[in-house]
């Protein structure tokens, strides 16, 4: 039970071990196993590979989406709720998860002043402001 407390075993290059010396954009399948489920180029340390493969994934990625082979980022994910922060979609934004941010303000607090704030409301009717009358 439990994790040894040796060494970790050492994790293999993936490209290496395929024989491949430079990565192709055009080679799509290939390519995808290093993207994220979002869409973003997975880290050294995730996926495996060394520094110099992964300088060759990165610019073949980059290609291959320049050319519509790959997709910049996953539309299919589902963003109503479940963010990263404040349940917002998209992951809300940076660092305002609690209370209220600028512009939170309830509607109730405007006074009399209208919908809009403190603009005039204006007219339906457009004016002639030429000053000929």
């Amino acid at each position: 039970m439990g994790g040894g407390r040796g060494f970790p075993r050492r994790r293999m290059n993936p490209l290496a071990a395929d024989g491949v010396q430079h990565v192709d954009y055009k080679d799509v399948p290939r390519l995808r196993r290093f993207l994220s489920d979002m869409g973003k180029i997975e880290p050294r340390r995730k996926s495996g590979v060394s520094a110099k493969h992964q300088r060759s994934l990165a610019l073949a990625i980059k290609r291959a989406r320049h050319l519509a082979l790959l997709p910049y980022v996953d539309t299919n994910r589902d963003t109503r709720g479940g963010g990263r922060r404040g349940g917002r979609p998209g992951g809300g934004g940076r660092g305002f998860s609690r209370g209220g941010g600028f512009g939170d303000r309830e509607r109730g607090d405007r006074g009399d002043r209208g919908e809009r704030g403190d603009q005039p409301e204006r007219s339906a009717a457009p004016a002639d402001e030429t000053g000929d009358a």
